[in-house]
């Protein structure tokens, strides 16, 4: 086998090319054959693929369809497009789905796509190899590696950052282009990065930038002047590149620098101590791309350099090699991880203000080159004795470290958060079980047997293959492509407008960024990490800052809220909900869904009166969330002081609110010299199985907490720092606790239906319709209990009750937040709608009219009040300056009504009102004429350097 391959394959530098592409394209097909028969697609079983994909196919479809505008009205409440383009890669690869798209399904169309990047990268990163003089044979083996190992199946985390496994080789082989002179492909290929995302070319040209200085160290530069000239004007090449880029680039950082929010992060000196744990982990531990931050911040733990004992080993044999190449690189090396080591850097080469790790992945290309380096440049026949002991040492002692490191981390500390975390225990096994590569690495590097040596090499790369696409099937549930089919064939039932803004709220937490698979406009929860700081300013109306990465736009369905979140139908899931809503109408029932229609639905909503936005932005504490939807139904909230309204005082009847702590301090007798009886006896008489959460701030001061069943069975129960957790059911006599149980708080979560549930005692005797509730930082399900066969299904916010009796209330997924948790409560009142029934009528306007066409709202109607107020009518699309009218009228003015929402004020003595509001992005006519500025200048450079060379040809000839 190894002399057909030398004979037939690695004699020819296009053979050897063409046999790397044929064995990856072939892996890569069969993989793509093996998901569609799965039913789902290429996903990493990365949920961001979820939420970022149905992105891009969504700006195909109009793109199609001919629906493209600068504003998309379908992400969540509308956003600029240039909010997308972080996620919107406008490259080759999108053009290529594109093209797809109109013979096979855009989700597949994706899918193919996102693989052939790994094919082409690959590709290159071979061709690069040759370039640089690597024998054929070494091509395949670096190229094999590139595609098995490390940070590379780290891109395919994120959507958009896979396509680096392309791009990064792409860079390499550009910047060797520019060092052999064809200058010129420098500023188009910096162009080309920024159009295909703006925030990883920034951190591409960090890496261009670095690998440039030290290939000109490497190439014996003249002079250190010399030297930072030739960086400068590498760097000026770059910078001519986003020029060209700046239609694209200046309205996105506009938007986004002016309209959104980010989370943001102190400073730190220094890493957590894990971070610098998990940089040696994992040069010995293989991990695919979502397992590369299961500990803490996944900012801080996102990256994968693993080259395994094998590169270990051969880039050990550079630091004893004497020749200047190697020089440079080691130290190069060095610098390089020594930058890892402190957070600023981390900070600066990310570009997001947060000590970021992400960079680190692109260290591995570099790894392996160097590799390809030592392997090209040193025999290991030749390597002395006591150096490859020492190499050996070293790799062996580092390994040995991190295990028993990993060993203290999970059987020492006690006290830590992930003690019993079956991932962390799993990976002192995978830990263990890397000491069989390592010793037969070492036997035969000893030995220098390198056909073995190679032979480990080749079966650990298709072991890290199989790991790699065997991730992807875990993902089905959350990228299952018949699940969005199934919504669609639902939407397409509705009666809705192609150019109206009706929308449509899917209550389903399984479909994520459902308006982005969808033709029609929807505002249920979507993931947009530039979320428009406007709508998060309508979220703290409502008290919810816990999560600014998704826009949790509709979180009530009571009727109030109707006319602030605006939709014209809802979609559940049939298991949710089994009654009538009363002023929601029940229209039909397919596949997994019913389909209810508000019959109090209008386009738009138009007021006389208006509550002060900092009067009630200032109830921090104690806020009447429920009696601000009452009011926020009659008033709408604007800037005081700016118009002619009648303003209202924000007020509500507090005696209507009730309210019941989720979390409970806990009653217990002392029953002897340290030893507490907790009392939980309201909660036993419940035929459940569970866990009770017990949370202290004093934990060390606790011995244990044991549960004593009926039989005399004694349990223990499980602790991590300051949480413990008991075994929950009918058959528990008391628990014990041993030591201070002075400021112990508990959560009961019971089992129903295979779901958990944090249950509390809410006392009801069915006599109103309604249950409006609220509780903070959480849309999750709720079910009303009466005994444990008798229940009501709840939607977000409210539930008809009529003569249903219930004792106890169960909401789904809140015990597993207990850590997080501080202060929980649910608050609620009964109400039988009087107050909406007397107000949803009040006749302010009639004939209304609201449509839109690409990025233009038509608002028409006409005014009915006789009142001397101006009025304001609320549109359901996100306010930014970027709204203009296009007719100069003093009559409308543009404004920011209920902190997120876009506000046409119309001044008193208008009666028929009929205005148009066109989107302009800020910075796309500066940016064009940017543009073409640096395509100018750039045609200049070339024609410049053409004639320049043609010069200097004619003059040697």
């Amino acid at each position: 086998m190894k002399k057909w391959l030398e004979e037939k394959i690695f004699s020819d530098s296009k053979k050897t090319l063409l046999f790397i592409g044929l064995i990856t394209f072939f892996i890569l097909f069969t993989y793509q054959i093996v998901l569609l028969c799965y039913g789902t697609y290429f996903n990493s079983n990365s949920d961001d693929v979820a939420q970022y994909s149905p992105i891009l196919i969504q700006y195909i479809n109009y793109f199609k369809q001919g629906h493209f505008s600068w504003y998309n009205f379908s992400n969540n409440s509308g956003a600029s497009i240039f909010a997308d383009t972080y996620y919107v890669p406008i490259d080759i690869f999108t053009l290529l789905i594109l093209v797809l798209s109109f013979v096979i399904d855009g989700t597949i169309a994706f899918s193919i796509v996102n693989l052939s990047k790994i094919l082409f990268g690959v590709i290159v990163f071979a061709y690069f190899l040759q370039r640089k003089g690597f024998k054929n044979w070494l091509v395949a083996l670096l190229s094999l590696m590139y595609f098995s190992f490390g940070g590379c199946w780290t891109f395919a985390v994120y959507p958009t950052y896979f396509s680096l496994f392309f791009y990064l080789p792409l860079s390499l082989l550009v910047i060797d282009y520019y060092v052999k002179g064809k200058k010129w492909l420098l500023p188009l290929y910096s162009f080309v990065l920024v159009l295909y995302n703006f925030y990883t070319a920034y951190t591409l040209f960090i890496f261009m930038v670095f690998v440039f200085l030290v290939v000109k160290i490497r190439d014996n530069y003249s002079s250190f002047k010399n030297l930072v000239k030739d960086v400068l004007v590498f760097g000026i090449h770059l910078v001519l590149g986003v020029m060209m880029g700046l239609v694209v680039f200046l309205p996105s950082m506009l938007y986004i620098l002016n309209y959104s929010v980010r989370n943001t992060s102190d400073f730190h000196v220094l890493f957590d101590l894990d971070v610098y744990f998990r940089m040696l982990y994992k040069l010995f531990v293989y991990e695919s791309g979502t397992t590369t931050f299961i500990m803490g911040n996944y900012m801080q733990h996102n990256f994968n350099y693993y080259i395994g004992a094998f590169g270990l080993l051969i880039l050990g044999i550079m630091f004893v090699m004497k020749d200047r190449d190697s020089k440079v690189y080691k130290y190069s090396l060095l610098v390089v991880a020594s930058l890892m080591c402190i957070p600023l850097c981390s900070m600066i080469f990310s570009g997001t203000g947060v000590a970021y790790t992400r960079w680190f992945n692109f260290i591995n290309i570099v790894l392996i080159f160097m590799i390809g380096h030592v392997i090209t440049n040193c025999d290991f026949s030749s390597l002395k004795r006591k150096n490859i002991l020492a190499l050996i040492s070293i790799v062996i002692g580092c390994y040995v470290f991190v295990f028993i490191f990993n060993l203290i981390l999970n059987f020492v500390y006690s006290n830590k958060d992930y003690v019993n975390n079956m991932r962390m225990i799993s990976q002192i096994l995978i830990l263990f079980l890397y000491s069989i590569p390592i010793i037969l690495y070492s036997v035969f590097f000893v030995i220098k047997k390198k056909e073995l040596f190679y032979g480990v090499f080749t079966l650990e790369c298709i072991i890290a293959i199989i790991i790699n696409f065997s991730i992807s099937f875990k993902g089905k549930k959350l990228q299952n492509i018949e699940m969005y089919e199934e919504i669609n064939n639902v939407l397409d039932n509705l009666d809705i407008g192609k150019d109206s803004l009706e929308r449509v709220y899917i209550h389903d937490k399984i479909l994520i960024n459902n308006a982005r698979y969808t033709d029609v406009l929807i505002n249920d929860k979507s993931f947009h990490s530039f979320l428009t700081k406007y709508m998060y300013d309508y979220k703290k109306l409502y008290g919810d800052e816990s999560e600014v990465l998704y826009t949790y736009y509709l979180n009530r369905f009571s009727p109030y809220s109707s006319r602030t979140t605006n939709y014209k139908y809802i979609i559940v899931n049939k298991e949710k909900i089994d009654y009538d809503m009363g002023y929601l109408e029940f229209l039909y029932e397919e596949g997994n869904y019913k389909v209810y229609k508000n019959n109090d639905y209008d386009p738009f909503y138009v007021y006389e009166t208006y509550y002060n936005e900092e009067d009630i932005l200032k109830l921090e504490e104690n806020r009447d969330f429920l009696g601000l939807e009452k009011n926020l139904f009659k008033g709408v909230v604007l800037e005081e002081g700016k118009y002619n309204l009648e303003n209202i005082e924000y007020s509500y009847d507090s005696n209507m609110i009730k309210s019941v702590d989720l979390i409970n301090d806990v009653v217990s007798t002392k029953i002897s010299d340290n030893i507490y009886e907790i009392n939980l006896d309201k909660y036993l008489q419940f035929d459940y199985e569970g866990i009770i959460y017990f949370k202290s701030e004093n934990a060390d001061e606790i011995e244990e907490i044991k549960v004593i069943l009926n039989n005399g069975e004694e349990m223990k129960c499980g602790r991590s720092t300051k949480l413990f957790s008991c075994y929950y059911g009918t058959d528990i006599d008391k628990i014990i606790v041993s030591g201070e149980a002075d400021d112990l708080e508990y959560l009961v979560s019971v089992t129903v239906d295979d779901k958990d549930y944090a249950m509390f005692f809410v006392d009801n005797k069915g006599e109103n319709k309604y249950l409006n509730y609220y509780i903070e930082n959480s849309d999750d399900e709720i079910l009303l209990k009466n005994g444990v066969d008798n229940q009501r299904v709840c939607l977000n916010g409210l539930c008809r009750v009529d003569d249903f009796e219930f004792n106890h209330v169960l909401i789904s997924s809140i015990s597993k937040m207990f850590l997080e948790i501080n202060n929980w409560n649910f608050e609620y009142y009964y109400d039988d709608l009087e107050y909406y029934i007397l107000n949803k009528n009040d006749k302010l306007a009639s004939n209304k009219e609201l449509t839109y066409n690409k990025s233009t709202i038509q608002v028409k109607y006409t005014r009915d009040s006789v009142s001397e107020n101006d009025q304001v009518v609320v549109l359901p699309v996100t306010y930014s300056e970027e709204w203009v009218m296009e007719q100069n009228n003093s009559n409308y003015e543009l404004v920011r009504a209920n902190g997120g929402f876009l506000g046409v004020l119309v001044k008193n003595g208008v009666k028929d009102i009929n205005v148009n509001i066109t989107f302009k992005p800020s910075g796309f006519k500066v940016g064009l004429i940017g543009s073409l500025l640096g395509f100018v200048i750039y045609g200049g450079y070339c024609t410049i350097t053409y004639f320049k060379r043609k010069k200097e040809k004619n003059e040697v000839i």
